[in-house]
């Protein structure tokens, strides 16, 4: 007999529906000037909406004794909804003592106690109503594409919609106007971050898959990984790889599930290629062929070959899943310590690139200006945290606690421009210094 469905099902599904669609395709009339404070104001009114019907149905339910129609849950031990909750109770404690002004919302990263309630609530919510069917990512999928066929036209110099001021384009950035922007998130980095969790979730379901059509989701994976790749953001790269590299071994049951991952991991490898030979630039596209696409060609035939062996043969079947997950992982960390033997040993890298500044820290050269700034901004926000050890700041204060911005000349414009710091650019670090858990 069909599972009578909760109220609260519905109205969880129209919430993530609304979140993967007009959430995240929305952008206001004035463009990337309005874009963050846009974005925030949407999903005030879409989360605060979510929880107050949810509230209320909860309320009904309760006042006709209908039930949730959940069965009771064993929870043994600690659980992420109770670590959520802890972290909610320390965020509000540090905003009542904090020294700083606008713990409540926050400062310019709109970050503050009432949005992390939000955050905390809705999750918990989601935790108990939500239903996720495969509909819902293919909608997601549809939403991503178009996020993303956007963005993609963006890098050709085009203007579509007038995100950016009239006269100006993608190229633009850190040169006529403060930041880089693409499609409808804004900022490049932002964009990443989120293309980068896509890549994860489209690329975990295809492993995962029972039904052949199910390969439609192929054209979001390969979309986002290869834009991650053209717009050169080093945070989403590093991102992507090291999911990548794990993720088999928390996904793989079956010598099924291993074909997959030969199969979606081809496609990755010619997705990259593409990346490498396809160069966007202000006016169109050109066509460059390094040797690195020859090795990914290389790389996506051996994974091909392999794919259509273990199908064919059904290798690995009397492995049990467990022993396939720990061999999986144990291969992850081989290749994650070749990869830093290969980072550590390598002197051939060319100045300034991220791969010569891991190998210089690898070696112990410690230089502020490595990863766009960041270790400057590292060193600055741990020295903070002696200041308020038990509790922070205080939510989204980081930019009243007195560091030192950056500074440079444009010499397109012919002045020196100036930016603060109001965020640590690491989620953990921001946390220790802004709402400290201990």
């Amino acid at each position: 007999m069909k599972r009578r469905r909760n109220p609260q099902e519905y109205i969880s599904t129209a919430y993530v529906v609304l979140l993967s669609t007009i959430f995240l395709l929305a952008f206001p009339a004035g463009g990337y000037a309005e874009i963050a404070e846009f974005k925030y104001q949407l999903f005030l009114w879409l989360s605060c909406g979510y929880l107050g019907i949810s509230l209320l149905v909860w309320v009904q339910l309760k006042l006709v004794n209908t039930g949730s129609g959940h069965p009771p849950r064993k929870n043994p031990g600690m659980q992420p909804y109770q670590f959520a909750i802890l972290y909610l109770v320390f965020t509000g404690i540090s905003a009542l003592l904090s020294q700083y002004s606008g713990t409540l919302f926050g400062g310019i990263r709109r970050d503050g106690f009432f949005t992390i309630t939000l955050y905390v609530l809705c999750f918990l919510v989601l935790r108990k109503n939500l239903k996720l069917e495969k509909w819902h990512l293919a909608l997601f999928g549809v939403s991503v594409t178009l996020f993303v066929v956007l963005g993609l036209i963006q890098l050709t110099g085009a203007n579509p919609f007038l995100l950016y001021p009239e006269g100006y384009n993608y190229y633009g950035a850190n040169i006529y106007y403060s930041g880089a922007y693409w499609s409808t998130l804004g900022n490049v980095n932002f964009c990443a971050a989120f293309l980068s969790l896509v890549a994860g979730a489209c690329t975990a379901a295809l492993i995962l898959r029972t039904d052949k059509r199910e390969w439609f989701l192929f054209i979001p994976l390969c979309l986002c990984v290869f834009s991650i790749f053209v717009l050169h953001s080093d945070s989403g790269m590093v991102a992507l790889l090291l999911g990548l590299l794990f993720l088999p071994s928390f996904c793989v049951r079956s010598s099924t599930h291993l074909a997959n991952v030969c199969q979606v991991y081809s496609a990755l490898s010619l997705t990259v290629c593409a990346a490498q030979v396809i160069h966007f630039q202000d006016g169109g596209v050109s066509l460059k062929f390094p040797k690195t696409a020859i090795l990914l060609i290389l790389i996506s035939a051996v994974l091909t070959i392999c794919w259509l062996i273990i199908q064919k043969n059904d290798l690995f079947s009397g492995l049990s899943p467990k022993v396939l997950r720990w061999s999986l992982l144990l291969a992850a960390l081989i290749l994650l310590l070749a990869a830093f033997a290969f980072l550590y040993f390598y002197t051939g890298f060319s100045a300034n690139s991220t791969l010569f500044q891991i190998h210089e820290l690898l070696h112990g050269q410690w230089d502020d200006s490595f990863g766009s700034g960041r270790l400057y901004i590292w060193r600055q926000a741990l020295a903070l945290v002696r200041e308020a050890p038990l509790f922070g700041g205080g939510p989204d204060t980081l930019a009243q606690r007195g560091l030192e911005g950056f500074s440079r000349y444009n010499e397109v414009l012919q002045m020196t421009v100036s930016s603060e710091i109001d965020a640590a650019h690491n989620e953990y670090l921001n946390i220790l210094v802004n709402t400290r858990l201990r």
